[in-house]
Order: C-alpha cells, then sequence, then structure tokens
C-alpha cells in the first residue's frame, strides 16, 4: 500500500515538476497585478470608458481626503502621494502583466506594498490576523519576478531577442 501510494505521489510530482517558468512567470504577473489595478481604478475620478477609467489624472477627493487623514501622510504630500499611487496603481500592472520592464515594475509594486505595511499600517504586524498576510501574498509573485524575470511570454523577452546581437551559426567569423 505505502510502496503504490509512493508510486503515485512520484508520477504526481513528475507532472507539476513540468509546469513550465513561462507558465509560472505569467501566473504571477497577472495574479498580482489584479488587486493593485482594481485599487488604482477605484482612486480615479470619471466614469468608465470600456470598463475602465482612462484618466491616470483625474484622482477623487476622497482618496486625497483618505491619504492625508486617514493614512497619515502630511497635508504637504498627500496629494502628491494619492496621484502617483493612482498613476503607478494603473501602469505598473499593465507593464507587469504585458511583461515589459517587469523586474522594474514588480520593484515598483513592492516598493508601495512596503509603505502600505510599514507606513499605513504598522499596528497591523503585530496582529496574528493583520493585513501583513494579504501583503506576503502580494509580495510572494512579486519576489518571484524580481528573481527569476518575467519568463518567456513577455515583452522584456521578445525585446532582449531583438536587441542581442545573434552569433553566426557556425561560430564566430575572422577577416582580415
Amino acid at each position: 500500500m505505502i510502496e503504490k501510494l509512493s508510486r503515485i505521489y512520484s508520477k504526481f510530482t513528475q507532472i507539476v515538476d513540468g509546469i513550465s517558468d513561462n507558465f509560472l512567470g505569467l501566473m504571477a504577473r497577472i495574479a498580482v497585478a489584479v488587486p493593485f489595478f482594481n485599487s488604482g481604478q477605484s482612486k480615479l475620478e470619471g466614469e468608465p470608458i470600456l470598463g475602465l477609467k482612462w484618466n491616470i489624472f483625474a484622482v477623487k477627493e476622497s482618496k486625497k481626503y483618505l491619504f492625508q487623514y486617514e493614512f497619515g501622510f502630511p497635508e504637504a504630500i498627500a496629494p502628491a502621494m494619492t496621484h502617483g499611487a493612482a498613476i503607478a496603481e494603473n501602469l505598473l500592472p499593465i507593464a507587469l502583466v504585458l511583461g515589459l520592464a517587469a523586474r522594474l515594475s514588480a520593484m515598483g509594486l513592492m516598493a508601495m506594498t512596503l509603505v502600505i505595511q510599514f507606513y499605513v499600517f504598522p499596528d497591523q504586524l503585530l496582529r496574528w490576523n493583520g493585513n501583513w498576510s494579504l501583503h506576503l501574498l502580494w509580495l510572494m509573485p512579486l519576489t518571484y519576478i524580481l528573481a527569476r524575470g518575467p519568463g518567456n511570454w513577455s515583452a522584456d523577452r521578445v525585446l532582449q531577442r531583438r536587441l542581442t546581437p545573434q552569433e553566426p551559426l557556425l561560430g564566430k567569423s575572422h577577416s582580415g
């Protein structure tokens, strides 16, 4: 019985070991982009066109209030922080899903996550049910992308292939 279970488990691990890093990179990019993009969309004024708000410079006044009075940013920088967050949360997730400057996009979203955790909600670190666990769920795919890159199914890889000089198939040619 144990030997049969061992063979089944071994076969299972062979199958899941075959999951492509390219697939994992794409799934990580999509999984973490969605909550940030939704947050960015919630900060924007205006009616959606084709389901999206397009004016990334039109930030809701209520969000500026939130940054100043709820999150504790000083009055002088709260509007700039609100606009910066709205722009970053709308652009970085799109770049991340496309795999365009994916590592830089991941670093930007990591920085936002760390600011949220350590500046906005530092008291949550001491609670067993605090929002730190949600932030770990965001940081894990971002760390994967930062460490491994976006994978071959990305604009970064396409650009890299086009911009990297290709060596001749038969080795380097010597002239002269």
